[in-house]
């Protein structure tokens, strides 16, 4: 008598369709009971809790609505003109507000902030974070792609660059 394992020959979960092969389209995933920001020692929910994607999300895009304003406002030029004026004014903006206030104008609006991860103070504070962490960070963010690759904590590779992570402030 032959016995045949079914999880490596074929069947249900051997097949392609087990939990494993999906996780490239997800992402890593944390294990039951543990939420996003528990191994960073933040709370669950409430204030100091991992800020979500959408309020991330809808605060770049104000901040990217502020830049644009304020490119059209300076620069009456060609698109391509146009378009190195928004990019500037953008990491203007966002290297100043982190660097000095620990938010941009998006993240005030959507209640989140950008705190270190090793002291919990804001970039502004007088920590060991300052105006090369905020540099690095702002570099990446206008970079893209490091902000919509994500660990299961929801920190993107600027947040893990920067040592910092973005929290809920009400």
């Amino acid at each position: 008598m032959v016995v045949r394992d079914e999880s490596t020959s074929g069947g249900a979960e051997g097949n392609g369709s087990g939990p494993r092969d999906s996780e490239w389209l997800t992402g890593p995933s944390l294990p039951d009971g543990v939420w996003q920001g528990q191994r960073l020692g933040l709370p669950q929910s409430g204030r100091g809790s991992i800020a979500s994607l959408l309020r991330r999300a809808g605060g770049i895009a104000i901040d990217w609505a502020i830049a644009l304003t304020v490119a059209n406002l300076i620069v009456d030029a060609d698109v391509f003109l146009m378009n190195i004026a928004i990019q500037s004014s953008f990491f203007v903006l966002y290297l100043l507000c982190v660097w000095l206030l620990g938010r941009t104008p998006g993240h005030w609006i959507m209640g989140i902030g950008v705190v270190d991860v090793a002291s919990r103070r804001t970039l502004a504070s007088t920590g060991p974070v300052g105006a090369l962490r905020a540099l690095l960070r702002t570099v990446l963010v206008c970079l893209v792609i490091p902000v919509v690759i994500m660990d299961p904590d929801g920190r993107g590779l600027h947040d893990k660059a920067s040592g910092a992570v973005v929290v809920q402030t009400r």
